[in-house]
């Protein structure tokens, strides 16, 4: 009887396993759904970075086919011929379907004779706010901002925008041939310190604002 026992208490436990993982596959599934169905909604608006990050999203979720597909699709359209032809050639790796291989064979037919095509050279402008910050390309420095149609080599860069008092901005560029890439940028203020001293010392300091915050006893300094 004991032995029978332990039978059914492992299967119950077996049971609720299979039960608690298939739960949280389908809650994946469903957000994979969410995120795809926002990608396909900014896509539509030819938000082309934002349809991006919503299907990688989902890719992550559920690493569907399907999903690759749509990802190079974004990526043709977007003009990024590159990053195209390797979603593609992904997508290829991962169906057996000779309707759907032939389709995305096509595609990449096409998609290297562009690339064999394009220029080697595109164009890249920056304006920021407020003006004269300084540019820098893979850290050379190109100028201070605004900065008008500077030529650059074909792909991607490191981009650096910085200013004296304000954050310094560093971010991913994409230099497409033949193209001008358009930034624009409104630069963020960089917090300064505030200290207090009171005469006699010791008095109990409170800033208010949105939610007021205690900073003790002076002498003390908070962020502005």
């Amino acid at each position: 009887m004991k032995r029978s026992s332990k039978i059914v208490i492992l299967s119950v436990m077996a049971v609720s396993m299979l039960l608690c993982g298939s739960v949280l596959a389908q809650d994946k599934l469903q957000r994979a759904r969410q995120h795809y169905q926002r990608g396909t909604e900014f896509y539509k608006q030819k938000q082309y970075d934002l349809a991006l990050r919503e299907l990688m999203e989902a890719y992550k979720l559920d690493p569907n086919p399907v999903l690759v597909f749509n990802i190079a699709r974004v990526h043709e359209d977007k003009g990024d011929n590159h990053n195209a032809v390797k979603y593609y050639e992904s997508y290829l790796m991962m169906v057996k379907s000779r309707r759907k291989r032939a389709k995305a064979r096509k595609k990449l037919k096409k998609l290297k004779r562009l690339l064999k095509n394009q220029p080697k050279m595109g164009f890249l402008s920056i304006r920021t706010s407020p003006p004269g910050a300084v540019v820098r390309v893979d850290g050379q420095d190109i100028g201070k901002s605004p900065i008008s149609a500077r030529q650059l080599s074909m792909g991607r860069h490191d981009l650096e925008i910085s200013l004296s008092n304000f954050e310094t901005h560093r971010a991913q560029l994409l230099i497409m041939g033949g193209q001008t890439t358009q930034i624009d940028f409104q630069l963020r203020e960089m917090p300064g310190t505030i200290f207090i001293s009171t005469t006699p010392p010791d008095a109990t300091v409170t800033v208010f604002g949105a939610q007021p915050r205690s900073l003790g006893k002076c002498p003390c300094s908070f962020q502005a």
